[in-house]
């Protein structure tokens, strides 16, 4: 049931983050760095509200979880803050927070990595990370 519902919300989110890049541009070719951080936008994240991420600090993040994934290193391994824990000089993100944004970014970036991902990160991991 887990996965169903991992995978669901990961069709949500990748589907609303194209949808919202497109605007105008109708038709063109998204990036994942575009779809990935407009999704980390909308998600509206508590630990980012004072201070947030700049776009060049953070687009980064997923495909080095993914090189990590492929790799066989464990989302408790990329999720350590000495390793590949999403903060920056002048911002941090909170744990529950950069669980969620780890999903993201796997959707995006390695969307076959995103069932494993969400059997190691539990079922604390359904919670949708946008609103």
């Amino acid at each position: 049931m887990r996965r169903s519902t991992v995978t669901a919300l990961t069709a949500v989110l990748l589907a609303g983050a194209a949808v919202g890049c497109t605007g105008s541009g109708e038709g063109r070719n998204v990036s994942k760095k575009e779809r990935f951080l407009d999704a980390a936008h909308s998600a509206h994240f508590e630990s980012w509200a004072e201070k947030g991420p700049p776009d060049d600090e953070l687009a980064p993040f997923p495909q080095k979880w993914c090189d990590a994934l492929a790799a066989g290193q464990s989302t408790e391994y990329i999720l350590n803050p000495r390793v590949l824990y999403p903060n920056g000089p002048q911002w941090g993100t909170k744990v529950e927070d950069a669980r969620k944004l780890l999903v993201l970014g796997v959707g995006v970036y390695c969307p076959n990595m995103s069932d494993r991902v969400a059997e190691e990160l539990g079922p604390d991991n359904t919670a949708s990370p946008v609103g």
